[in-house]
């Protein structure tokens, strides 16, 4: 015995991935998106300065701003990490001799 279930060798000898579909049925016969949309990140804020820091944390962020409700410390932070990862993968430029 090597421990694996039998339906997994038989999904294996099948053929079968582990891809998620793109689409599923549902009991109703409808066919929906498998994986629902990413959330949008939100940030409350409660004056126009404030707007302003959590629309720059948010730029600064892109894609890597997770889709909850932040606040607006936490916010301006991630970004400022963000912001070093990807100074830090650009690699720092080398130093001149003489």
């Amino acid at each position: 015995m090597l421990g694996v279930d039998e339906i997994t060798v038989r999904r294996d000898l099948r053929g079968a991935t582990n891809v998620a579909p793109s689409k599923v049925e549902g009991r109703d016969g409808r066919s929906y998106p498998a994986t629902r949309p990413k959330a949008t990140p939100s940030i409350v804020v409660g004056s126009s300065r404030d707007e302003a820091r959590a629309l720059k944390a948010l730029d600064t962020l892109g894609d890597e701003a997770p889709g909850r409700l932040l606040q607006l410390g936490r916010a301006e932070t991630k970004a400022r990490e963000a912001s070093l990862a990807r100074y830090r993968a650009r690699g720092s430029p080398t130093e001149k001799n003489g």
